[in-house]
């Protein structure tokens, strides 16, 4: 659907839902080029485009993703792998393109952008990999928060590592991109980092973003130093025993991160109900990403998802990259997850990919809820039947998002 784009136009929908208020039957929005101008209210001066089969929401955000492995026509390796027999065909994959993965790198950025906003994802969560090139994200239709990975398991990288994040911040921030930092994950960064991220994070106010209880063989290497991890670290020729001290937990990581000015963890495919109520305890402050189909792709144990919504714990949901799932149309995901869990009410979902998502990145101000002074990038939804508001949310699910704008 376009406009022109000199005039306000005002879209009349079957439904309007602005996912911070209830739905609005026959509702209508009005919208420029870039921004919302009213909701429930034609403030274009002429009679409304008619949407009446239609469902106008939010844009979608992803909050978690490699857009770096776009290139990837399937996933790497095979369904129900083991993760630590997953990682070197990811860090092989990179290795193959022989000097010129940086080049190479910036085609499958801008081909994963293209994915995602064909998919009605109006803004990612980007896991950036060093040297990170701003102009990779620059001329995106989605908004993009780039957390540039970090990865040391020495302490005494850690002052190096740090340097590296403020520049990062910086050079973001100078670009227009909104700028946060990850430290990878324990088995590859060394716990002094995560503290020092965090409190940098408080002080410059960006997200930090964790791969956390992703595996079971991550707890057991934190834990006791044994397993398929340390056996990989060691195959890579990167093992040692500062990173993490034994006897380290997650609920360690957790207490660290909650230092900082808002974080995001990865997966938490393995978080313990004493993990979850101190993520509870946070007051919104730490959203747990779930990435579904990459979840089901390695087989772990049910997710604790209906635990983290009983403890009203913020839920995001996230595609993850290529090299674990086979596109980056992130209501598919939606859909795994409304499917796996069928007892969770299906607007919860809805939420996941739209205010949560936008909350935990930092851009709700933009991004997330359908509001006057908020990015006019919404989704529409075509539905199959009228349907009562009772039955909305599950019509959504069936559905499939496109760009309205």
């Amino acid at each position: 659907m376009s406009n022109d784009a000199s005039k306000p136009v005002c879209y009349q929908a079957a439904w309007i839902v602005p996912v911070s208020s209830p739905p609005i039957a026959g509702g209508l929005i009005t919208v420029d080029q870039n921004q919302i101008l009213a909701v429930g209210e034609n403030l274009s001066g002429t009679a409304p485009v008619e949407l009446p089969d239609s469902v106008i929401t939010p844009g979608l955000v992803n909050a978690h993703t490699h857009l770096e492995f776009s290139g990837i026509e399937k996933p790497l390796g095979e369904q129900g792998m083991e993760f630590t027999q997953w990682i070197p065909k990811a860090v092989g994959y990179r290795r193959g393109f022989e000097g010129q993965w940086i080049k190479n790198r910036s085609q499958f950025i801008s081909k994963g952008l293209e994915e995602s906003s064909n998919a009605s994802v109006v803004a990612v969560g980007e896991i950036s990999t060093s040297p990170v090139q701003v102009s990779d994200y620059q001329d995106s239709l989605a908004q993009v928060v780039s957390f540039l990975e970090l990865i040391g398991r020495d302490p005494n990288q850690t002052e190096e590592l740090i340097e590296a994040a403020e520049q990062h911040i910086h050079q973001c921030r100078e670009a227009n991109i909104v700028p946060g930092i990850s430290p990878h994950a324990p088995y590859s960064v060394h716990p002094e980092t995560v503290q020092q991220i965090a409190l940098l994070s408080q002080k410059h106010q960006f997200p930090v973003a964790m791969h956390l209880a992703e595996s079971k063989a991550e707890l057991q290497f934190i834990e006791k130093h044994e397993g398929p991890f340390r056996e990989m670290l060691e195959q890579f020729g990167v093992w040692n025993d500062l990173a993490p001290p034994k006897g380290t937990q997650i609920l360690d990581y957790l207490k660290w991160l909650s230092k900082s000015h808002h974080t995001l963890v990865i997966h938490g495919n393995y978080l313990s109900e004493k993990e979850i109520g101190f993520l509870a305890e946070q007051q919104g402050r730490m959203t747990v990403v779930y990435c579904p189909r990459t979840h089901a792709f390695f087989g772990h144990d049910r997710h604790p998802l209906p635990q983290l919504l009983k403890y009203q714990v913020p839920v995001a949901i996230g595609t993850d990259s290529r090299a674990s799932t086979p596109n980056l149309d992130l209501w598919q995901d939606v859909q795994t997850a409304a499917l796996a869990f069928m007892g969770i009410a299906p607007q919860y979902f809805l939420e996941m990919v739209t205010i949560n998502a936008a909350k935990a990145l930092g851009i709700e101000n933009r991004f997330g809820t359908l509001a006057a002074g908020k990015s006019s990038a919404c989704s529409q939804f075509q539905l199959q039947k009228t349907v009562t508001e009772s039955e909305l949310f599950e019509a959504l699910i069936q559905s499939q998002p496109r760009p309205l704008l």
